[in-house]
């Protein structure tokens, strides 16, 4: 065998160097003969006659790998983190790279204008020198998962010659300082990072430490039906694509064949528009990760059945349009027509205005009586046949969502309409069209476009006695980030906008890790609701009161929104609150939202979590990325005895969930086809779960998850979105 060097030369290959990584790496492990043995055997066994450094250290962490324990996965992580002190060695010239000091480190992560900002002018880098070093120290000591190393280094850290070059505790040291300064705030966010008890947006880990502080998650946008407001509409959700947003889109639009320009042409529907969006969001990256859009429309609308089938393949492919997303908004008035089997009536907006205006209004049903009355032309269906046809759609790709518009309107402390969600369907904010460009860009536009930031705390890996301080901290971060954000605001008109609204989505990840350490699970019973629900409402109740903390400091309150509303006023369950929420009631807050549950899906592998609210499709879960998979494993998950996700109604969960968030739930439901005959799910049982759903108060509903048999089960997507 032959070892080939970085200047191409070959050299005979020493099983010495192997041998000395791996016992490194097992070194204070419980079986280190055992594990130093199996991991070297393998590795020889793995390796080719020609061989270079790097493919020797990478057999070694996939046989580590390759084994699925805990254990094993530690030995991975200690050799991933090694390769980026290499990394530094060879790309930055840093002799012992373990020992340097933050600040030598931060001059030549400078000097690389690989960090960059205001920040880095801060007198208290160099008057706390010793603190900061401390601190850093202190997290350099703690023992990282592999998923957190891995997936730190390939999706967040800075990288030279497209190798990482930062570990996970010095990119959280900075981006702490840069959001917080050389403060305890500052430190406790780095704390909170390594410690895993709370995750970032991916725009906020791989920015804000380079100088880019326009960490906004979610962007919603809402066009009208002129040609100046589809243009600014679809102009806005180009430009936030850049800036790293996932976007929610509908344009409230005439119908294919209504008049235009006084019946000198017909409208040609909304395909041609729908492609513009498609083709607007695809035309950045975002750094780690792709645009993307999720496009709602009414089920109102006469092209409804239509519109179900472009990202499906039951139509042409030239017809399709399919890189984007759909979510069919929906009314208590369509839940009640598809219960007692009734008729539907679709409308065009251009005659029911009206009606369309007011398609969120509890009232909905007396707005359509006066159209029905007034002989207004339109197309009369069977409710179900259209529920049908969406259902269809849902299980055929997993990826049309709906979106119940009456109770996003009535849970919530808004008093503008909410017409839609964004990206993941987690973000309930009103929206407003634009009239054109001009009102765009103008100092007081008519128009809203609505932004969402977003963190979540690891409710696996925080205490009761710490929930309140852990939320207070991850809502001073996401405050201190709509700040600095609104300086990249688009025009005048949106960063006020911004600031006056400042939205915020803090949820919850790793519940199923939360329920395994208690020895529940998601089985449906009284101990395991009562115990989610209890837990939702000490995290909105703590946030809230952190929101009126900040407002008292600050004599900043927000506008727009019902000071005496409270999540126990609107809510679905009937279990009687555990907290005192009379004591927050009226209070001015900072903050106009507080909650929304995200999916997690690619800052759960670098908290070692469970994603977002979800239960564990299996024990050993490989997440996809860029550069390759990540692997996570649930330690609390017990084999043959914890249910999978595959097994698990998630109805009763989201409710609970629902009734103490202000906003929504990225509601991914599972379904396993093995289970059914001929592996085809009957359409009543759809149905019944749409209606169960809906019945439950449930805002939206998010992915439909289909495991088939075929496929593995054990692969979970890192899809681009403003997800976490």
């Amino acid at each position: 065998m032959q070892i080939t060097k970085t200047d191409g030369t070959q050299v005979p290959f020493d099983t010495s160097k192997p041998r000395n990584w791996i016992k490194w790496s097992v070194k204070d492990m419980k079986d280190q003969i055992e594990m130093e043995y199996l991991i070297l055997t393998e590795t020889l066994k793995r390796l080719p006659q020609v061989v270079t450094t790097a493919e020797i250290h990478q057999t070694i962490i996939n046989v580590c790998l390759d084994q699925e324990t805990v254990e094993y996965s530690r030995v991975a992580a200690k050799l991933e983190l090694a390769s980026v002190y290499k990394n530094q060695e060879r790309n930055l010239g840093i002799y012992k790279p373990q020992n340097i000091s933050f600040i030598d480190f931060l001059e030549i992560m400078e000097d690389k204008k690989l960090w960059a900002g205001d920040w880095l002018l801060d007198d208290d880098l160099v008057c706390k020198e010793d603190e900061i070093n401390d601190v850093l120290i202190e997290l350099e000591s703690i023992e990282l998962e592999y998923s957190t190393i891995k997936q730190v280094m390939d999706k967040y850290s800075c990288k030279v010659n497209e190798e990482p070059i930062e570990t996970p505790a010095q990119a959280a040291l900075a981006n702490g300082i840069a959001l917080h300064g050389v403060t305890e705030l500052g430190f406790g966010f780095a704390r909170d990072l390594i410690h895993c008890k709370r995750n970032i947006p991916t725009p906020l880990w791989n920015g804000v430490r380079d100088g880019n502080t326009n960490s906004i998650s979610c962007c919603i946008i809402e066009g009208g039906d002129t040609v100046g407001s589809i243009t600014a509409a679809i102009y806005a959700a180009s430009e936030q694509t850049s800036r790293k947003a996932g976007i929610g889109i509908t344009l409230d639009t005439r119908s294919k064949g209504d008049s235009v320009k006084n019946g000198q042409v017909a409208h040609l529907g909304k395909a041609p528009l729908y492609k513009a969006i498609e083709a607007s969001v695809k035309l950045f990256t975002q750094i780690s990760r792709g645009g993307s859009a999720t496009v709602t429309f009414k089920c109102i609308d006469p092209d409804v059945f239509e519109m179900l089938k472009w990202k499906t393949q039951r139509i042409d492919i030239a017809q399709r349009i399919d890189k984007v997303d759909y979510s069919l908004s929906y009314n208590n008035e369509f839940l009640n027509a598809c219960m007692d089997d009734s008729d539907w009536h679709l409308f065009s907006l251009a005659d029911a205005p009206e009606l369309h205006a007011n398609f969120h209004s509890e009232n909905y049903l007396h707005y359509l009586k006066e159209e029905l009355k007034k002989g207004t032309k339109h197309k009369k269906v069977k409710a179900i046949a259209l529920l049908e046809t969406f259902l269809e759609s849902r299980v055929e790709t997993g990826r049309i969502y709906c979106f119940n518009v009456t109770q996003a309107n009535l849970h919530t402390p808004f008093y503008d309409t909410i017409t839609q969600s964004n990206l993941c369907q987690e973000i309930a904010l009103p929206t407003k069209p634009y009239l054109n460009m001009a009102d765009l860009e103008s100092q007081d536009s008519v128009g809203e476009i609505a932004f969402c930031s977003l963190s979540a705390i690891n409710v696996a890996a925080v205490s009761e006695e710490e929930y309140m301080d852990a939320a207070e901290r991850a809502l001073r971060t996401v405050d201190v980030m709509i700040e600095k954000a609104a300086q990249y605001a688009m025009s005048p008109a949106i960063k006020k906008d911004l600031l006056r609204r400042k939205s915020v989505g803090i949820g919850i990840t790793g519940l199923a890790g939360f329920l395994y350490q208690q020895g529940l699970d998601y089985d449906g019973s009284v101990g395991s609701l009562e115990a989610v629900e209890e837990l939702c409402e000490l995290h909105y109740y703590s946030l809230l009161k952190a929101s009126q903390k900040i407002a008292e400091e600050t004599g900043f309150c927000v506008e727009g929104v019902d000071l005496n509303w409270l999540p126990i006023d609107t809510m679905s369950s009937t279990k009687e609150p555990t907290l005192d929420w009379e004591r927050l009631r009226g209070k001015p807050r900072a903050h106009s939202v507080l909650v929304a549950h995200m999916p997690c899906e690619s800052s759960s592998a670098a908290s070692a979590s469970e994603n977002g609210v979800y239960p564990s499709r299996q024990q050993v879960m490989y997440k996809k990325a860029r550069r390759g998979n990540v692997q996570y494993i649930s330690q609390h998950f017990i084999p043959n005895k914890t249910l999978t996700a595959w097994e698990v109604d998630m109805v009763p969960y989201y409710e609970r969930i629902q009734s103490y968030t202000d906003q929504g739930i990225s509601a991914d439901y599972y379904l396993d086809f093995t289970t059914y005959e001929n592996k085809k799910v009957p359409m009543e049982d759809m149905v019944t779960w749409f209606i169960e759903q809906g019945v439950k108060g449930i805002k939206s509903a998010y992915y439909h998850n289909f495991k088939d048999g075929a496929a593995a089960n054990n692969q979970a997507s890192d899809c681009d979105s403003c997800k976490l």
